[in-house]
């Protein structure tokens, strides 16, 4: 979400009839704003919209910051049964590393209080946009390792046992 380089701008701006491009912004009060346009492009962040908040507010940034495991659920009532139950064991795992395990839904708080409690997912949760989520991982549910906003990995529903194997190798 950050650049990876420093934004740089044109100016376009017009004077005495006469269009022309400028790296800085003219004190010469005779030019006259067109328009403003970014010169490189490609430094700019590929992913903008990505958020997750709750209730409680905004918590896009806490999701950057140390070891995490982000649980996406697309739609709680169209996910893998079989990969929600697998949820519990992988979040223990990675608390034992000292990092944490939250999900990230588009589905509404009744149903993911619901869901929560009949698989045992003892974590918090938080809302994001279903797009986005689909952008993240094509799977529902599906992990994502990350540390300091880093991707350590990611696994689809059906490779969750995978998961118990990689993540200790990944974290070393």
């Amino acid at each position: 979400m950050q650049p990876s380089e420093p934004i740089r701008y044109t100016y376009i701006m017009e004077k005495d009839g006469e269009e022309v491009e400028l790296d800085e912004y003219p004190t010469d009060t005779t030019y006259k704003y067109v328009d403003l346009k970014v010169a490189n492009p490609e430094a700019m962040p590929k992913i903008t919209d990505y958020s997750v908040w709750n209730d409680e507010g905004d918590f896009t940034e806490m999701t950057f910051q140390g070891l995490k495991l982000m649980v996406v659920v697309q739609d709680f009532e169209k996910a893998k049964k079989r990969g929600l139950k697998r949820l519990g064991e992988l979040a223990e795992l990675i608390e034992s590393q000292g990092g944490e395990a939250f999900i990230v839904t588009s589905s509404n708080a009744e149903t993911t209080e619901n869901y929560r409690h009949e698989y045992q997912l003892a974590m918090p949760y938080y809302f994001g946009d279903a797009t986005l989520l689909k952008a993240i991982i094509r799977s529902n549910p599906g992990i994502v390792l990350m540390r300091d906003g880093t991707i350590l990995g990611k696994w689809h529903a059906n490779d969750f046992k995978d998961a118990r194997k990689d993540i200790p190798k990944l974290l070393r």
